[in-house]
């Protein structure tokens, strides 16, 4: 099995890649109570590789993050709607990721498993999570545990069955995990990825 893992999006990770032509594309958003821009809050990497370097048996597979907002033109006099690269981002803007693996060996790769976080400042979109013969699950523990979406269980805190200075035992508070709580997503592909060939991954997020 191939595993590929690619890291979350952050500002130190972007600062690290800057010489591998990593675009970074900064947002800013007004906090409530606030009277100027005072926070940058997301950072947008545009056609940036993520390699798994941990994963030996990955080298083969390279996957390209690519984050388009929807934008509406005039064309020929009518009016259409068309997918470009995020430069700048709005509180509320939903996000349209696309994640391309890409067979760079000179051998089918086999059961690839590439594992994408949430992006930072982001909440995925229920149901937007897409690719043609793949299998894809759901974490909300920090990629820990993986579900179908719709099947993951949140712990939100521990209940005492009993004091705790007679040594109580503590039970989990639980509750069904909403598209808020996911952090990462899995696509599984059920078939052989041939040398050369590009299999591509999609979701939506809605920034915060």
């Amino acid at each position: 099995m191939i595993s590929l893992h690619s890291p979350p999006c952050k500002p130190g990770i972007a600062h690290r890649l800057r010489e591998r032509a990593a675009t970074q594309l900064a947002c800013r958003t007004r906090k409530r109570g606030m009277d100027k821009w005072s926070r940058l809050c997301c950072t947008v990497l545009l056609a940036t590789v993520w390699l798994a370097p941990a994963v030996r048996a990955a080298e083969s597979i390279e996957t390209t993050l690519i984050a388009e907002v929807r934008e509406e033109a005039n064309v020929a006099g009518r009016r259409i709607a068309r997918l470009v690269p995020a430069k700048v981002l709005h509180e509320g803007q939903v996000v349209f990721y696309t994640v391309r693996i890409l067979n760079q060996g000179s051998e089918p790769a086999r059961e690839v498993v590439v594992v994408q976080p949430v992006p930072e400042n982001t909440h995925y979109v229920p149901n937007s999570a897409g690719g043609p013969g793949a299998e894809i699950t759901f974490s909300a523990d920090g990629g820990q545990t993986f579900a179908r979406e719709g099947q993951l269980i949140v712990v939100e805190q521990s209940l005492p069955l009993s004091e705790p200075a007679d040594g109580g035992v503590h039970q989990p508070l639980t509750r069904p995990a909403t598209a808020e709580d996911y952090t990462h997503i899995r696509w599984r592909l059920r078939n052989p990825l041939a040398p050369g060939a590009v299999a591509l991954a999609r979701f939506r997020a809605v920034f915060n």
